[in-house]
């Protein structure tokens, strides 16, 4: 991404004396803006795969691994969310309609970004009754909010309860299996 970025700073710098060195360089600044533009829409679209991967993963991963999820997750979602900034910032400084064909791309990939980031909250404590054991994450919720196309929205997973956060709000955070509900 950089070295594309690069490439048009090298082109702003070409020469501007002749009407032939203004196309040339013209037809540069472009041509290196649509390769600064297009390498982090790439980045975008591996980390929309990257999101679903993860989802795929946390069904058959190890649950002492859980953690490492959620920071994939995150790690992954950062880059589609920083990859989109690039994307549009480049785009601006085209025309119009190329401007509006990457707008709409970007768009639709990141809002299948925000649709598959998974929400994972966890608690870390001291097991056993005594405290004296390891400390261990515990599963709170994980799960995907994806948004239809009518409108409606379809939560899968380990999704938490309003009697939870009642609970949470009375007491403090209590584990799942540790809950008198």
């Amino acid at each position: 991404d950089s070295q594309a970025y690069d490439r048009v700073i090298i082109a702003f710098r070409l020469p501007k004396k002749t009407p032939q060195d203004i196309k040339l360089r013209d037809k540069a600044i472009k041509n290196a803006t649509i390769n600064a533009a297009d390498i982090p829409l790439e980045i975008l679209k591996l980390s929309v795969k990257c999101l679903q991967q993860i989802i795929n993963i946390l069904d058959i991963s190890n649950p002492n691994s859980i953690t490492d999820l959620g920071v994939a997750n995150h790690m992954a979602y950062s880059s589609a969310k920083g990859a989109y900034m690039n994307v549009l910032i480049n785009a601006n400084e085209l025309d119009k309609s190329m401007c509006k064909k990457y707008v709409g791309e970007i768009d639709y990939y990141i809002k299948q970004a925000d649709d598959l980031f998974l929400k994972i909250r966890y608690d870390v404590a001291r097991d056993g009754v005594d405290g004296d054991g390891k400390f261990v994450a515990y599963l709170k919720n994980a799960y995907v909010d994806w948004s239809c196309k009518n409108g409606g929205l379809l939560s899968l997973g380990l999704i938490g309860t309003n009697s939870y956060g009642v609970q949470e709000n009375t007491w403090g955070y209590r584990f799942i299996e540790k809950s008198p509900l």
